[in-house]
């Protein structure tokens, strides 16, 4: 049987078991300590462990292990596994807005403004906000006041108001009345970063999106290019990068993936992404990759990724790439 079988299987296992069984804390947390306990740890049912559980599932599993064994999970995984499953691990752990703010002030210190604009730019406003007061928390100092530090101005100032905004608007179907008005504005002398600050919605903002394309002929890439060719490459990427994630997250993280996967040194990247939205819409991404690109991206990233990155992400794609009641589709 090969790998991939093995793991489906023991998903389709452990899922039915779930199903017919009340979920025990303390059990799974022995089950974790056995296993970084025994010789030679099994690196491979710790990831399965810890991804056939929801994030806050994996909250209790982490309070269980402490009052048992008086040890921080996070420490003990970190200590016992080798590179690719403990980054992994640590960020399954990890509560989504504190990886979220971990990520952040590491792009901060090393200046990586791909993963600035991937995160800022992708995060509803109520996930900015957590994000935010986790990283106040971890780092006792305000988000906003480190991108200061960005040293591109246009960039700086542009992820700095998407994070002190509301931009969450009422979900209701699109006014194509109103969304035309404004695509007119904007084909005339609108900005665009103004109305991305309005709290219109996402409905509202995808169909001024498509009048905008319709008045200007162009696909909406093109027009912030133009637009904006007075401002840096990177300010110009953010604003592509919102727009997208507004459109379709999924196709937006599909491509991040593929850029990524284009560039073996990035096999950290891919990991933030499929974590980062393994409780949301994995499993449309799983699929758009796949219409995008004709292949699986279980065996792109067998193909792109450093070694030690592939078997611990082949092992949550198969987990938490199955389709969820609770998978969004955007």
């Amino acid at each position: 049987m090969g790998c991939s079988e093995s793991i489906q299987r023991e998903v389709f296992v452990t899922r039915s078991h779930r199903k017919q069984t009340i979920l025990n804390w303390d059990l799974e947390s022995a089950r974790l300590h056995k296993i970084v306990n025994a010789i030679g740890t099994d690196e491979n049912a710790v990831i399965q462990i810890l991804a056939t559980f929801k994030c806050s599932e994996r909250q209790r599993i982490i309070l269980a292990y402490k009052k048992t064994y008086g040890k921080d999970l996070i420490s003990v995984l970190e200590s016992e596994l080798s590179l690719g499953y403990q980054e992994a691990a640590t960020a399954l752990l990890y509560r989504p807005e504190v990886y979220d703010a971990k990520s952040l002030h590491q792009a901060i210190e090393d200046h990586e403004n791909d993963t600035l604009i991937e995160i800022i730019c992708s995060r509803k406003t109520l996930a900015i906000e957590m994000i935010r007061e986790a990283y106040q928390e971890e780092f006792t100092c305000s988000l906003e006041n480190d991108l200061l530090s960005i040293q591109d101005q246009d960039l700086r100032e542009l992820l700095i108001k998407f994070c002190t905004i509301n931009t969450e608007g009422v979900r209701s179907k699109a006014d194509r009345t109103a969304a035309q008005e404004r695509a007119i504005r904007l084909h005339s002398y609108g900005d665009l970063v103004e109305l991305l600050c309005e709290p219109l919605g996402r409905n509202q903002l995808k169909a001024t999106f498509e009048e905008l394309e319709t008045l200007y002929m162009k696909p909406i890439d093109v027009y912030i290019d133009n637009q904006y060719k007075g401002k840096s490459l990177d300010f110009r990427r953010a604003l592509k990068a919102y727009v997208a994630c507004t459109i379709s997250p999924p196709a937006f993280f599909c491509k991040e993936l593929n850029k990524a996967l284009e560039k073996n040194s990035r096999s950290k990247k891919v990991l933030r992404i499929v974590i980062t939205r393994s409780e949301t819409d994995l499993y449309y991404i799983i699929r758009e990759y796949l219409s995008c690109y004709s292949i699986q991206l279980t065996k792109a990233i067998q193909k792109k990724c450093l070694p030690h990155y592939t078997h611990p992400l082949k092992i949550i794609l198969a987990i938490r790439g199955q389709y969820q009641e609770s998978a969004v589709r955007m």
